[in-house]
């Protein structure tokens, strides 16, 4: 120490500004104290955190930087020197169990197993942070085995605990199971709570089991217990998926009475169940009550309408759905695409699924292209610079009045333009094929090889030779890229033409003029040299 004052506020002056000190997982600065005067007031530093419970900070810490094998190697010694309380052990093992990795339950079940070894021991708290992380990752046999664990222990359950593994048998679709563990619960003197019949609700929802879901509700209500929200969802998604449509409609009215709206989930599910049980009116009547009790249609409600109408054989209106859609700004997804374009389908509109692939491909609005017709579309899409059956280049529909769809983003699917080739040649529609096959063309996607053939197939029975020759130009040309030397691709180019020859021997001329177009590898004049036989024989057979 200095000997003098002088000399002491000349060191004082020279000391760092800060010390810190670590008071358990939280670094602290306090100001350096001078040594002498009044300064001495202060009162000495504070005293590290020291305790049992300290010693899992360091746990907390390696969990939070995602590091949960070294958080468990650290409990592990934890147990084994410092002995930490029950409560900050439970409260590392939800830690874990809700971190997020793939191996946080696996990490929180082995601390678990490490507090039984070591101390100290699990409460009903223990397993009920344990059994409802299970539950939630549908691992049913390790919550099972850590409630029989737990009552081998003599640690006796609590209701939150039987509610938990009823959710895991309600996930599991095991009513029965969910049943047993409820009497179970009785059979103890616990009450059921409303979580406890949700959970049994839900069981028999999942599995369409009505009758016992609606007499569970009824047992509810008479307990004394008031359904909450969740309960109504439960129950008329259970009506909903059973396709009980009157009973979905008297929970939901039964909800409203108690002063509790219904979400757009439940909305959506009645408008599904209505669809399926082809009841359109009264899902159009869902949604505008819906709209007037001010709740957004979301991407799901959107697309059970829209599948409804077009499997019910209304494809206008289904149109006219999307069109709301878009109007409204719900983004649709592939779903909802896939929906319309089936519904189209289904109606036989094969034009107007080949305008839903184009409007997609140049980004403009989907609905108002497909109702609006060629002519539309050609204004939609000279409006964005894109010539018809050109890739899409531009996507923003600026001026003419043409707003940029909100399924821009979205492309078609290669199994879209697989589906639409296919229908187009069960009814030998050229043109559309030919329209399909441009769209492909500037997707830079090609039909698979099968394909392929049947469409060359097609354009020589329907006497199309030069759409004939065509398709099998392309099919050589990308095949002698892919394999310069071709000889392999020699039969198979052979089998592609053989359509093509059937509908050549009947125009021996046309076949002969169009040899020509086919030139190239050695794949190529294979084919011109069968074409020409084919062309040969063709006027043989029409001189006698």
């Amino acid at each position: 120490p200095p000997r003098s004052p002088r000399a002491a506020t000349a060191a004082s002056r020279l000391a760092p500004p800060y010390v810190h000190y670590i008071d358990g997982d939280r670094l602290r600065s306090h100001a350096a104290r001078p040594l002498y005067g009044a300064s001495m007031a202060a009162g000495p530093p504070p005293a590290l955190a020291t305790g049992p419970d300290a010693s899992l900070a360091r746990c907390r810490q390696l969990v939070m930087q995602g590091d949960t094998e070294e958080a468990l190697g650290a409990f592990r010694a934890a147990l084994c020197v410092a002995r930490p309380s029950v409560r900050s052990c439970n409260q590392l093992l939800l830690l874990l169990a809700d971190s997020g990795s793939a191996s946080g339950l696996p990490a929180a079940v082995a601390g678990y197993r490490a507090m039984v070894a070591a101390g100290p021991t699990p409460t009903a708290v223990t397993y009920s942070t344990l059994i409802s992380r299970a539950a939630r990752a549908n691992d049913r046999h390790l919550a099972e085995s850590l409630f029989f664990e737990m009552q081998s222990l003599s640690v006796t359950p609590d209701t939150q605990v039987y509610n938990s593994i009823i959710a895991t048998c309600a996930k599991a679709q095991d009513p029965e199971g969910a049943l047993g563990y409820a009497r179970a619960l009785r059979a103890r003197g616990l009450r059921p709570s409303a979580v406890t019949y949700n959970s049994l609700l839900d069981a028999f929802a999942r599995t369409g089991n009505v009758t016992f879901m609606l007499r569970t509700f009824r047992e509810m209500k008479l307990s004394g217990l008031a359904p909450d929200g969740r309960t109504f969802a439960i129950v008329v998604n259970g009506c909903a998926r059973a396709e009980r449509v009157n009973s979905a409609f008297a929970v939901l009215g039964m909800m409203r009475r108690a002063g509790l709206p219904p979400n757009a989930h439940t909305y959506s599910s009645v408008i599904h169940a209505c669809g399926k049980a082809t009841q359109l009116n009264r899902a159009l009547e869902t949604l505008a009550e819906m709209e007037r009790d001010g709740i957004s249609p979301n991407v799901v409600t959107w697309t059970s309408l829209i599948d409804a109408h077009g499997k019910g054989g209304r494809p206008e209106a289904a149109l006219w759905l999307f069109g709301r859609m878009e109007a409204c700004g719900v983004q649709p997804n592939e779903v909802t695409l896939d929906v319309l374009f089936n519904a189209l389908m289904r109606a036989g509109q094969l034009e107007r699924a080949v305008r839903v692939l184009q409007a997609l491909a140049a980004g403009i609005s989907v609905a108002a292209v497909a109702a609006g017709g060629a002519g539309e579309l050609g204004s939609a899409l000279g409006a964005v610079g894109t010539p018809l059956g050109s890739s899409g280049a531009g996507t923003a529909a600026a001026g003419a009045g043409w707003m940029a769809a909100p399924s821009a983003s979205l492309r078609p699917t290669g199994r879209m333009y697989t589906t639409l080739l296919r229908r187009c040649m069960d009814v030998q529609d050229v043109v559309q094929v030919e329209a399909t096959l441009a769209l492909m063309r500037a997707e830079r996607l090609s039909p698979p090889a099968k394909l392929s053939a049947e469409l060359a197939s097609l354009c020589g029975k329907t006497q199309q030779l030069a759409s004939a020759f065509e398709r099998v130009s392309l099919l050589c040309r990308s095949r002698g890229a892919q394999n310069p030397g071709g000889n392999a691709d020699g039969p198979i180019a052979l089998g592609v033409v053989g359509g093509a020859v059937a509908g050549a021997r009947g125009n021996g001329d046309a076949a002969d003029v169009l040899v020509v177009q086919v030139v190239g590898s050695e794949v190529e004049g294979a084919i011109r040299r069968s074409v020409s036989l084919a062309a040969e024989m063709a006027r043989a057979s029409a001189t006698g």
